[in-house]
This record gives C-alpha cells, structure tokens and sequence, in this order.
C-alpha cells in the first residue's frame, strides 16, 4: 500500500462504506489526511480497515483530526515521539542529533544523513545553518 498512496483516499471510502456498524462514512481533515499519507503501512490493507473500524467506534462527531491518528505518528525506527508539555528547542534538538548522527560515523556527512533519512545535500545545509560545518568527511 505504501507504494499506492495515490489508492488512499478510495481504500478508506471503501473501508468505512463496508463497515458492519452501520454509521456513515468517515470526513478526514487535511491534516488526518497527511498523517495517513506519511505513514509508512506495515500492516497494509488489514491496518487500514482496523484504523477505519476503530475510528467509527469511537463515536468521533466532526472530521477526524490528525490528533485522533495519534497512534500512526511514528518514524521510520517505529519510535512514538511526544512533546512535552513545556515544549522544546528544536534547534538544539536539531543539533545534538546532527551530533549524534557525526559522532555515530566519524563524521562521515553521507553515512550521518542516512541515519537521519537525509541527502547528503540536506545535511550540508543544517550543518551550516546551525554552525557546525566543518570539514568533515564526505
């Protein structure tokens, strides 16, 4: 399904029009919408109709919002991030994982943006956009 996202929008009309509950089909907002289409889909079409049945029984009376799919908000690692309530800086946040990210491949720019799902190109930037180009290795 992840190779299909442009199916989306047709696969979750399908899902909560077949449903067995009897209520009405499902209004996404925009940004549920992005949610759904940035989430990488390990479970495939069964993941699908299991979100889509849940989402009907939780009785929701306005569109579905990104916070109701907070269960889909995962990286690549399958890692659930939260931000805490008193908030964070995110260019330090930012930097220490560019850090780490250097220090995990000593410094290799290429091998460190692969970590972090960056180019090569992407990494150069933040690296200088924060202060910390150098001259690293390639």
């Amino acid at each position: 399904m992840r190779d299909r996202l442009e199916d989306l929008p047709v696969l979750m009309s399908y899902f909560a029009t077949n449903s067995s509950n009897g209520r009405g089909p499902l209004v996404f907002s925009d940004g549920a919408i992005e949610v759904l289409e940035s989430h990488l889909w390990p479970g495939n079409l069964i993941e699908l109709s299991q979100l889509i049945e849940r989402l009907q029984h939780a009785h929701l009376l306005e569109a579905v919002q990104s916070e109701h799919l907070t269960e889909l908000r995962q990286n690549r690692s399958g890692m659930v991030v939260k931000l805490p309530s008193k908030g964070i800086d995110l260019a330090d946040l930012e930097r220490d994982l560019l850090l780490q990210a250097l220090a995990l491949t000593d410094n290799n720019r290429s091998r460190a943006a692969r970590l972090l799902g960056l180019t090569r190109d992407q990494i150069r930037y933040r690296l200088s956009k924060l202060d910390l180009a150098s001259g690293d290795q390639e």
